[in-house]
């Protein structure tokens, strides 16, 4: 290998350098602009030019006969079953109405000033809660009619039971269970212990300063975040097996019913005492149930033999609502308030009474509007939309007044559990449902989003008279919305194949295509034609509606 010493490197450097300045010609007008340098070519126009024409030969080469076969088919006479895109019944009749005068009730003096008033006795300590914890998202219920989701199980042990669903005023979930209670906000989720064993915890409520007021059958509690304290008392008990509503009234009480003194207990938040309402004070049964406020401010009692009291603190009286003036039954389980301002007395078997105070008339619904029989309520809830939520021992109801309808919801329709424990309505209007297996979240006003269920529909089309046809991998469904009926069109009563792939209607006929070939259908002459010989593809068809 040859080493060049440096002094000969730096000379040919040098060199090279010379040679390449003498070459370059500094006259600038000699060089030619390099017309491309700077962009391509303005476009060039060239004519378009056809080839010569071609005689077009059409392939008429016959590989088969197609063999019209014509059948007698009457649509009408196909098997028809009910259809209804929202789920809900008619009543088979209306409901029965009495009349009542809401001034003439037998009536007692109340005065709420002259009641005992006795401290709590709070014991606190520091709130028992375990750090946010990412929630899965709510699982949908697959091959169901319903939009409805369930949350999964809660965290810890004994946590299926969903005793209890408030949203706080914040659009916070607050669920209960055993012995706990869980703050969820639709993503994270806390779990806070409440001191007094393993109990179900039966009703929850938020006071004006944002605490979370609790109720089980060994006492009493409030949480307060703020603080990091949870205050418990002994004082006042829920009952067992039973759901028991905590109501805050307008002025900031909180009513609840008390079966350790066999009362009806009226709690002041802002100084944790109470007041105790029993049969020596005006309640008319030992054993309450639920309270609601109504428009003007009367708080209603619902007592296991005495009907509803009904007490206007402004007046001083207490009234008593029997079913001689017409209840269906004097034992009351739960109470809701609609829109309009009616009162919603559910009686021990599942019956409802509507009682409109302003027109003095009590409407009385049982089986006749499709309420189930002997069907133990445990709470009551009224939606947005004027629905009524009852929810059972045995399943949910949703009534609709209005419209004079109701459905009936049970594990069958994808609802979690059966036993229905609590109803809230959240901000998105989408109704949480606490059930004995856990928490269902039920949209859509609970109406049906998939009427025919979960089958896949390749093609729709309306025909002549309003008929919706259907097409899927089971035959061509025909729905008459104003009949509510819909029949069933497939290979077995004359359909060329279960497969149908689409329609196309001409002249008041409809053509089906299927994978078996298609079938001219003539509704007026009641004649089917199935046009044999012709194969065709899996996917012809598609979106000829």
């Amino acid at each position: 290998m040859i080493k060049y010493q440096p002094y000969y490197f730096k000379l040919i450097t040098a060199c090279f350098l010379l040679i390449t300045l003498f070459s370059c010609n500094f006259n600038s007008g000699d060089t030619p602009f390099p017309e491309k340098e700077l962009g391509y070519l303005q476009p060039v126009t060239i004519p378009l030019q056809f080839s010569a024409e071609k005689k077009l030969t059409w392939d008429t080469t016959q590989k088969g006969t197609v063999k019209p076969v014509t059948r007698k088919l009457d649509l009408d006479a196909l098997p028809s079953t009910p259809y209804d895109s929202s789920g809900f019944k008619p009543f088979t009749n209306k409901p029965a109405e009495v009349r009542f005068d809401f001034n003439s009730l037998p009536e007692a003096p109340f005065n709420l000033a002259n009641l005992l008033s006795q401290p709590l006795h709070f014991k606190t300590s520091v709130l028992s809660i375990t750090a946010s914890a990412k929630m899965p998202a709510p699982n949908q219920q697959k091959g169901k009619p319903l939009s409805i989701a369930d949350l999964g199980r809660l965290p810890g042990p004994n946590a299926d039971f969903v005793g209890c669903v408030l949203k706080d005023k914040n659009g916070i979930m607050w669920l209960a269970s055993v012995e706990r209670v869980y703050r969820y906000d639709g993503t994270q989720i806390q779990t806070i212990t409440v001191p007094g064993g393993p109990h179900l915890i039966l009703g929850m409520v938020e006071d004006n300063e944002g605490r979370i007021w609790y109720i089980h059958p060994g006492g009493i509690g409030m949480i307060d975040m703020l603080a990091g304290t949870n205050s418990y008392s002994t004082k006042i008990t829920g009952p067992l097996n039973n759901i028991c509503k905590l109501t805050k009234t307008e002025n900031g009480f909180i009513w609840v019913a008390n079966t350790a003194d066999k009362a009806v207990s009226i709690i002041d938040p802002l100084t944790g005492t109470y007041k105790k309402l029993d049969i020596k004070t005006g309640l008319s049964d030992s054993t309450a149930f639920g309270m609601l406020e109504d428009e003007n401010q009367n708080i209603w009692i619902s007592t296991t033999n005495g009907g509803a009291d009904i007490i206007n603190l402004s007046t001083g009286k207490i009234k008593y609502l029997k079913k001689v003036h017409g209840l269906i039954s004097d034992t009351i389980t739960a109470m809701a308030k609609d829109k309009s301002g009616q009162v919603w007395i559910a009686e021990y078997s599942g019956r409802l009474n509507a009682v409109d105070v302003k027109r003095g008339i009590i409407k009385q619904y049982d089986h006749l509007q499709g309420i189930k029989k002997n069907n133990y309520t445990l709470n009551l809830m009224c939606d947005n939309k004027g629905r009524l939520w009852k929810g059972n021992g045995f399943g949910l109801e949703i009534i609709d007044p209005e419209k004079e309808m109701t459905r009936f919801i049970s594990e069958k329709e994808g609802i979690l559990g059966n036993v229905i424990a609590a109803c809230t309505l959240d901000d998105y209007k989408r109704m949480w449902v606490g059930t004995n297996k856990g928490l269902n979240i039920i949209d859509q006003n609970g109406e049906t989003v998939h009427p025919l269920g979960t089958t896949a529909i390749v093609s729709l089309m309306e025909d002549a008279v309003g008929n919706v046809w259907v097409a899927t991998s089971e035959g061509a469904t025909i729905i008459n919305a104003q009949k509510n009926s819909m029949r069933l069109l497939n290979k077995s009563n004359g359909l060329s194949n279960d497969f149908v792939q689409g329609f196309f209607k001409s002249n008041g006929k409809i053509l089906v295509a299927t994978n078996g070939g298609f079938n001219i259908i003539d509704p007026i002459a009641k004649t089917r034609q199935i046009l044999s010989g012709i194969s065709q593809a899996p996917w012809v068809g598609y979106g000829w509606n």
